[in-house]
């Protein structure tokens, strides 16, 4: 029984060598719903209108992800419907999972000093036109347009119970174990069919270790979406466009047009990058080939599950690891998401240089001290010199991240002009059939993270000239209704790396989102 769990073990590490040396790390697939007679018409890492990032403007803080397949450091798994909440890890505690709201950027004072709403839209738009332009002089918005990067991280769990890993107001995993889950993805493979709201996801199951008296120990892989606010400096010229002619050729679009578009994705610079283009809001930077870049350092600043307290280091067979970027010895803080480190004592090939992946170039790795994840051990073994055979034991644990989306917070978040009541109940805006109509009697009673409408529908009307999306009605806090739009919250220029062995916003009513090729 021993050998075959050791066997069982290792089939396991075949299945994930052979997915390691297919691709990188990153998205694999996203649901498909039609195709057609050209390639370009099947879905495969984005689609021809994808609903796989997607906006929730009804809902506080609420990002729209649907599901995904996934390669983490050869792990392929399927997550259910995401729609993650805007959380990030603890600055204070190293505890497992634990998480705090992101900070939101305040309203700009010379918004609030205005002394009619009429006033506070005007001068709020014209920050929106100044982020929209990258220009300070006009109104310094960059205190008011917070980035942060949200990501995907995975790992093999040795937690018995079956939970989700994040928030999410909408979506949860229909499961109450671990094996009805695995029950559920066999039926809902057999059958063609799925869970009615998407809340299934194909999370393995594996032995990750077996003990000297044969008793096998399991470890189930389980992910989670939180999100970092971005230290790095970072600006709209920073991204630039790949050509996808899948997106492009299925809805016949210009690079322009396709800038603008849902399904875009783009290139974050290495370095410095120039020439901002408003239409697009995008820049350019050198083709080059390079080391260490912006999304090194972004990455770098995220933490793993021991959070933001956590500071390991790595001297795995004798080899203490340092940061690839600095020109003098700098340790590297292994519990921070990095991709590459630099040893002073060079291996078999000469390298000083090394990445965590043999050929996996979008895989970040971060150590943790956590319980909570299934150890990696070995002992390794050498003759030396008046000492025989000298064994030393080195044992770890690691869980794996990918950028998803990089997000501009706005003064939208923390702005109401017309102090809209908030309710700790989700649905008592709606509550005695009220529905948004635009009469006392069927407007929403106030808001709530169910039901967050604030913006005032002249923000946007007045804007972009036309009413873009539906028109709700609130009770203000003296019963009157004041008509709003759908809230929007923040504006995405999300981004993956795509797992494939080939190189491969403007103020729109809707969010953009821009998706880096990493392959």
């Amino acid at each position: 029984m021993t050998s075959l769990s050791r066997q069982t073990m290792l089939q396991q590490l075949f299945i994930e060598e052979r997915v390691r040396s297919g691709g990188s790390s990153g998205i694999k697939q996203v649901r498909s719903a039609e195709g057609g007679t050209r390639p370009y018409h099947f879905a495969s890492t984005s689609s021809r209108d994808s609903p796989v990032f997607h906006e929730h403007p009804d809902r506080e803080n609420t990002v729209g992800l649907g599901e995904l397949v996934v390669v983490m450091n050869g792990v392929e798994f399927r997550t259910r419907h995401n729609d993650y909440k805007l959380k990030m890890p603890s600055k204070t505690s190293k505890q497992y999972g634990a998480v705090e709201d992101i900070p939101l950027p305040d309203v700009p004072a010379s918004v609030l000093q205005q002394h009619t709403v009429d006033e506070q839209i005007s001068e709020m738009q014209e920050y929106f036109k100044a982020f929209h332009q990258q220009n300070v002089t006009h109104r310094d918005y960059k205190p008011y347009f917070k980035p942060v990067m949200c990501y995907l991280e995975g790992g093999w769990t040795t937690e018995a119970a079956l939970k989700d890993l994040y928030e999410s107001d909408t979506h949860h995993i229909d499961a109450t174990s671990w094996d009805d889950l695995q029950e559920k993805i066999r039926f809902s493979s057999a059958a063609g069919t799925g869970s009615p709201h998407s809340d299934y996801a194909f999370l393995p199951r594996t032995i990750t270790n077996v003990t000297e008296d044969g008793e096998p120990e399991f470890g189930n892989w389980n992910y989670r979406i939180a999100c970092h606010p971005v230290e790095t400096a970072l600006e709209l010229k920073d991204f630039k466009p790949v050509d996808d002619l899948a997106v492009r050729m299925a809805n016949n679009l210009t690079m322009t047009q396709y800038a603008n578009h849902q399904e875009a994705r783009f290139y974050l610079t290495p370095d410095i990058s120039f020439a901002y283009q408003e239409k697009t809001q995008t820049g350019s930077f050198a083709e080059k080939r390079y080391l260490h870049g912006k999304l090194d350092e972004i990455m770098f600043e995220i933490p793993g599950k021991d959070n933001y307290p956590g500071y390991l280091e790595d001297n795995n067979f004798e080899r203490l690891k340092h940061r690839v970027e600095t020109k003098n010895k700098t340790v590297l803080n292994v519990a921070r998401y990095h991709r590459h480190y630099r040893s002073f004592q060079s291996d078999a090939s000469g390298l000083l240089i090394r990445n965590r992946g043999f050929s996996d170039p979008a895989m970040y790795v971060a150590a943790t001290s956590n319980p909570e994840i299934a150890k990696s051990a070995a002992k390794d073994c050498h003759n030396e010199r008046g000492k025989g055979l000298v064994c030393k034991y080195y044992e770890a644990r690691y869980t794996y991240a990918v950028p998803l989306e990089i997000i501009w917070l706005t003064p939208l978040h923390k702005w109401n002009p017309y102090n809209i009541h908030s309710s700790s109940g989700v649905n008592v805006p709606s509550l005695h059939q009220r529905n948004g109509g635009l009469d006392a009697a069927h407007a929403y009673n106030g808001t709530s993270s169910g039901y967050f409408f604030r913006t005032p529908v002249d923000f946007y009307s007045k804007f972009d000239g036309q009413h873009l999306v539906e028109e709700v009605g609130v009770l203000d806090a003296h019963g009157n209704v004041s008509s709003r739009f759908i809230c929007l919250l923040s504006f995405q220029y999300s981004f993956t790396v795509v797992h494939t062995n080939s190189c491969s916003p403007p103020l729109h009513s809707k969010t953009i989102h821009h998706i880096i090729n990493k392959a």
